[in-house]
């Protein structure tokens, strides 16, 4: 079988970067699986650049003859059902191949039937990338736009409508999606409309070592609008003064900065937090083996893919419950794969503290842990499931974009 993973964006297409996550992942997954598979994305080409990239302009992207000469049998098209990508959602469709788009969200479009930590959030990110008197009139103005444009939305449905099949990376984003579609009437959209998670890079696998209570926290750390780099930095030291053998690695770009403010809170843990500003995924790996629980401190996040990492190597994952980080409900598994905190510092330390003792009592089972994630999120699962909701469906559809 043929098979193409397309991002209409021009990304280096690097092996560690982009073939490790999202759809370079997926391609890298159906190959392993012995299907043939490359990668199409726009120009300009990027130093790195792997072999099975094939860089056209982007308006051949567009161009339903571009797409009939690959041959493909399917696609997979990460478009974040955006409208600027519908062309290309339409160019595939006609050229002969299955679809399946990629939607990365949290699952809402607009305040409409959202929470109030959805208009927190954009007013946080605004904020944070234009101070805040310019933030607050960028924020007003986008949320005046989501709620207004119907245009916009239905935009976004006809470029789902295109799909074969519209993969959402979280249960309860999933079922905003589909309550999106069913709101503006198009019950055909939401009917194909699924959870498909991102696929997580099979190279994360549990060893087998005795774990320790170390906890590892990855992220962005200079982008404190998403990461809250001080939610960390409190509650890492609040653990580190009520737990004596607990050790913290701080991962991510700002991390060394992270830990002088740790440390600078709590000097008698300082030789009990360390950091690295960058990771390679072999070195994450070394490092989750080890390590007993993944801390997640952000504000928003469709799919924290460091907590699913975490899982396929045998940890628990430990955050706050957040309308806005809908993945890790999915991720604490009704409480056997961690623990979710109210949206407090403290509460996040005392839930940090209370997993650490269940691992100490020996209530958690990493290998069981490893091996139940590995069929679900791992890429050969999450391309395997693709593969089911592409072709396990009749070929012709009645849906009109």
């Amino acid at each position: 079988m043929n098979w193409i993973a397309c991002t209409p964006r021009s990304f280096p297409g690097t092996e560690e970067g982009f073939f490790s996550r999202d759809s370079g992942l997926c391609c890298r997954a159906l190959q392993a699986l012995g299907a043939r598979a490359r990668v199409v994305m726009p120009e300009p080409a990027h130093p790195g650049d792997q072999a099975d990239v094939l860089r056209v302009p982007f308006a051949r992207l567009s161009d339903p003859a571009f797409w009939r000469a690959q041959r493909a049998d399917a696609v997979i098209l990460y478009s974040w059902a955006d409208p600027r990508y519908t062309p290309v959602a339409r160019a595939i469709k006609l050229g002969g191949a299955r679809l399946f788009v990629n939607l990365d969200s949290y699952g809402w479009f607009s305040p409409i039937g959202a929470p109030r930590e959805y208009i927190s959030a954009i007013f946080a990110a605004e904020f944070g990338k234009h101070g805040r008197a310019l933030g607050a009139m960028r924020a007003g103005a986008r949320l005046i736009f989501q709620t207004l444009a119907r245009r916009r939305h239905a935009a976004r449905l006809r470029h789902m409508a295109w799909a074969d099949a519209v993969g959402v990376v979280s249960p309860i984003a999933a079922q905003r999606v589909h309550d999106y579609t069913c709101r503006f009437n198009r019950a055909d959209v939401a009917a194909q409309v699924h959870f498909v998670p991102h696929p997580v890079d099979e190279i994360m696998r549990y060893d087998g070592r005795a774990k320790e209570p170390t906890v590892v926290a990855v992220g962005r750390w200079d982008d404190a609008a998403q990461k809250r780099p001080e939610v960390l930095v409190a509650v890492a030291a609040a653990v580190l003064a009520r737990h004596q053998t607990a050790r913290f690695l701080i991962a991510g770009r700002d991390a060394n900065h992270c830990v002088e403010r740790i440390r600078a809170q709590y000097p008698l843990g300082a030789g009990r937090v360390a950091g690295a500003e960058r990771l390679s995924h072999p070195e994450l790996q070394q490092a989750l083996c080890a390590a007993t629980i993944s801390l997640c401190t952000s504000r928003y996040e469709s799919f924290h893919i460091v907590s699913g990492e975490a899982l396929l190597c045998g940890c628990t994952v430990v955050g706050p419950r957040s309308p806005l980080l809908p993945s890790l409900d999915y991720f604490s598994d009704g409480g056997d794969s961690g623990r979710l905190s109210e949206n407090t510092i403290q509460a996040l330390a005392e839930t940090l503290l209370a997993e650490l003792d269940a691992w100490r009592q020996g209530l958690r089972a990493p290998a069981a842990i490893a091996g139940i994630w590995r069929e679900r999120i791992a890429a050969s699962a999450v391309v395997s499931r693709i593969e089911r909701l592409l072709f396990n469906q009749p070929a012709e559809r009645s849906r009109t974009p």
